[in-house]
């Protein structure tokens, strides 16, 4: 039989990891203790969880209008807005190139911006997004093929 004194808290032994967090949603800055691998944190101001997980990108506002604008690792993405929402599940409105709205979650948000400023750079033909971006020239591409011919 085991004693009740025996039993340990394990989360008293993991390693644990502090950080100063604002919350996307009601701009509460807070310092958080949490564990390593953790994923979410609950913001203590509106009670959202809040990603801890950000993907190199960011969200930086409110700017004047109410929007927000999105980065990935440091680069503002061309032609995104974001919008607060307040009446939906959705956490935001991602506004493209004013014309094309779609209603997406904080976590969705954080994980497309390095793919979606990526396809952007790229179809304007640029080598990638952000620091390392060249012009591509689509006139110089060197290309060969490995078929077999029928003799």
């Amino acid at each position: 039989m085991s004693n009740k004194d025996d039993i340990k808290d394990l989360n008293k032994y993991r390693p644990k990891e502090t950080r100063t967090i604002s919350c996307f949603m009601c701009d509460y800055e807070w310092k958080a203790v949490f564990n390593k691998g953790s994923k979410e944190i609950e913001c203590p101001g509106c009670r959202a969880m809040r990603p801890l997980q950000t993907y190199g990108a960011d969200i930086i506002g409110p700017f004047r209008g109410g929007y927000y604008f999105v980065t990935s690792y440091g680069y503002r993405l061309p032609n995104v807005r974001l919008y607060k929402r307040d009446d939906t599940d959705q956490d935001w409105t991602f506004e493209l190139d004013a014309r094309f709205e779609v209603d997406v979650s904080t976590i969705e948000v954080l994980r497309w911006a390095s793919i979606l400023g990526n396809a952007m750079a790229i179809s304007a033909g640029y080598s990638c997004f952000g620091e390392n971006s060249n012009p591509s020239n689509l006139y110089k591409t060197k290309m060969t093929n490995m078929a077999t011919q029928k003799e």
